[in-house]
């Protein structure tokens, strides 16, 4: 055996390895909803708005909801 072909038998049998230990490795599933606001169900463009209890909008949406609720509040009760 050449050395040419010694090397091609070592890197095939290197990444046939590599495929299976890749193969068999645990799948994780990463729950991506951390990164989306509530709101408008856009991945975060810029900094999330994190309130106290721990929930995530964009500013632009909590703004916004903020906003319309007082309006409706002050609709309502006058």
């Amino acid at each position: 055996m050449g050395f040419g072909t010694w090397i091609k038998s070592k890197l095939i049998g290197q990444s046939e390895s590599k495929a299976a230990k890749v193969d068999g490795a645990e799948k994780v599933i990463v729950d991506s909803s951390p990164f989306y606001c509530p709101i408008c169900l856009s991945v975060f463009s810029t900094t999330p708005f994190i309130l106290p209890c721990g929930h995530t909008f964009c500013l632009a949406c909590i703004n916004r909801q903020i906003t319309t609720s007082l309006q409706l509040t002050e609709k309502f009760e006058s």
